[in-house]
């Protein structure tokens, strides 16, 4: 008799099982998680790329700044490239602390509320923790010897100055953008076409975020002057340049790895102007395209 019991509780146990295993394999989340949902899972819809840049005070990028952070688990480490770039996936709907940590510099934490913030690019400025170089006390200065009696001067012949032409006059109506190009005077020196250039700002431009200046003149002198560069050591074969004006593209320009682009549109009459730049399909690599002098 008490195996006859055994016998009946096995039976339901297992008929039990059965109907918990397939009420849990008709859920949407226990699909996702044994690959058998071919439709995009609910939580990875809710997962966003993030593109972050770190710098020095001098606006020079960052390598090796140890990017830590929490998204579901332990802290994933992430490591800046040489250009202070990383990329990291978090969560849209709630908001996560990240921690940049580097030798030589101050350990920064920040909170990126995806929610209140929907920007996918965010910049970070690490301080030196070095201690200061004294300053060096000024030399005594020499003495100066009297000045000779004047003389009639004599009259030099002096070369013209030649002008530069006058450049266009326009607001930057992109917020991000403008602050972008102006966040400061630039210094670093890039090398294109075997020789040293010296940019006065740039722009991180990648496949998936790629980056617009919408300018509307306020003064023109019939010319838009281009002037940008790819350096020979950047991480891009190219990069793509479309000029719009009053809303129609005019031109369509591929700038190369360690070319310079330097070149001058007809704006007669337009009341605005576009520059577009994006990376090719084929690439999965982003880097700085460099404004230079116009």
């Amino acid at each position: 008799m008490k195996s006859k019991w055994n016998i009946y509780i096995g039976s339901i146990t297992i008929f039990l099982s059965i109907i918990a295993i397939a009420v849990a394999v008709a859920t949407p989340e226990v699909r996702c998680r044994l690959g058998l949902e071919t439709n995009q899972c609910p939580e990875d819809s809710e997962m966003k790329k993030v593109d972050l840049i770190v710098q020095n005070e001098s606006q020079q990028p960052l390598s090796t700044v140890n990017v830590e952070f929490i998204s579901d688990g332990p802290p994933e480490p992430v490591l800046t490239d040489a250009n202070g770039y990383a990329q990291i996936k978090i969560p849209s709907t709630t908001d996560v602390q990240i921690t940049l940590r580097k030798d030589g510099f101050e350990t920064k934490s920040y909170r990126i509320d995806l929610k209140k913030d929907p920007g996918l690019t965010r910049k970070y400025t690490l301080k030196s923790t070095s201690p200061l170089t004294p300053p060096t006390p000024p030399d005594e200065p020499s003495p100066v010897p009297p000045s000779p009696s004047p003389t009639e001067p004599s009259l030099t012949p002096i070369s013209p100055i030649s002008a530069k032409p006058p450049k266009v006059e326009c607001k930057i109506v992109d917020e991000i953008v403008d602050r972008i190009f102006n966040d400061g005077k630039y210094t670093e020196t890039i090398p294109v076409a075997n020789k040293p250039e010296q940019p006065v700002s740039r722009l991180y431009v990648t496949r998936d975020n790629p980056r617009s200046v919408v300018c509307k003149i306020q003064k023109s002198f019939g010319e838009l002057p281009l002037a940008y560069a790819l350096p020979e050591n950047s991480q891009l074969d190219s990069i793509v340049t479309k000029v719009y004006i009053d809303g129609k593209l005019r031109k369509n320009i591929d700038l190369n790895r360690g070319e310079a682009l330097r070149e001058k549109i007809d704006i007669k009459g337009a009341s605005t102007y576009k520059l577009e730049f994006s990376v090719p399909d084929k690439s999965d690599k982003g880097d700085y395209i460099y404004v230079l002098e116009k």
